[in-house]
């Protein structure tokens, strides 16, 4: 009788763990990290990036991006950090099966939802939460799973902003040794200064002289060229028009294998609106930029 109840024990204690195996080998299918296919950058003609009601659209054209429906250039490096991004979109791990999505800033009020297209259909869409404890993951959720995952090398930052946060800033731009004249124009007084290459002691550094050959503070010179050289504005003032902009404060020309200038107007509303042959737009700069360029054209022009 002892040895029956003994195999009746064995037999349930062998048909539990069956079930138990089983069971877990159906969760382990039930809750397997979706492999996603690579999607080819080249196919995507749009990016649209929604949360909380507002969205921006992204639109290729030809080789370069614009924002909006105005069609504004799109800042190129952000552009390609987000299609980096959904091109090789990878899940790493089950995070949660729970729903709770505010948790991972998930839920509706919180996600940022990126679609990107290649005409009218949908070739990638991914619900970004907040990062991830590591730093390089962010928890995300992908269409067709209602669970939360890690994806490796995702930065919500990239994707958040308005239409103004993807425009491309870059204004002006020129290799600061390419110019070999500089005009400065502040009402009628013109300055203009010319780079003189000393011809009998190599390796000593180039001067700049005014018509009466005087030479100039280099420093100041070299001040205002690294200053201009790669230029990002602070905002675009779109509620202004070049054109309409006339008498500026300071015109500044430079020239080299071609010609650049930039000038700056009367302050406006609070703000200095400014123009370059860079940019079709009206802009501003940090008031740091715009001391800066100011205090370096006032002492090449012999003010204070």
């Amino acid at each position: 009788m002892k040895k029956k109840i003994e195999i009746v024990i064995l037999l349930a204690v062998i048909l539990g763990l069956g079930a138990y195996l089983l069971l877990k080998r159906t969760d382990r299918v039930h809750y397997e990290v979706p492999e996603l296919h690579k999607v080819d950058t080249a196919a995507i003609t749009s990016i649209e990036i929604s949360s909380a009601g507002q969205g921006v659209l992204l639109t290729r054209k030809g080789k370069d991006w614009t924002v909006g429906p105005e069609g504004f250039p799109a800042d190129s490096r952000k552009v390609e950090k987000m299609l980096r991004s959904i091109s090789a979109l990878t899940l790493t791990d089950l995070v949660s099966d729970s729903k709770n999505y505010g948790r991972y800033e998930l839920g509706d009020k919180e996600k940022v939802t990126v679609k990107a297209s290649e005409g009218t259909r949908v070739i990638r869409q991914v619900d970004i939460g907040k990062a991830a404890p590591s730093g390089r993951h962010a928890f995300v959720m992908v269409p067709g799973y209602g669970n939360v995952y890690q994806a490796v090398e995702v930065y919500r930052e990239d994707f958040q902003g308005n239409e103004a946060s993807f425009r491309d800033r870059r204004v002006l731009s020129f290799p600061v040794d390419d110019i070999a004249r500089v005009s400065i124009v502040t009402g009628r007084t013109t300055a203009v200064l010319t780079k003189q290459e000393p011809k009998d002691k190599p390796g000593t550094p180039a001067s700049w002289v005014d018509k009466a050959g005087r030479e100039a503070p280099k420093d100041e010179v070299d001040l205002l060229l690294s200053s201009l050289s790669s230029l990002e504005c602070s905002e675009f003032l779109d509620d202004l028009k070049k054109e309409s902009l006339v008498s500026p404060e300071v015109t500044i020309t430079l020239t080299g294998s071609s010609e650049h200038t930039f000038s700056l107007y009367s302050k406006r509303e609070g703000r200095t609106p400014a123009v370059s042959s860079g940019s079709p737009y009206v802009f501003t700069l940090q008031d740091y930029r715009l001391e800066a360029i100011r205090k370096a054209a006032n002492q090449m022009m012999g003010k204070k």
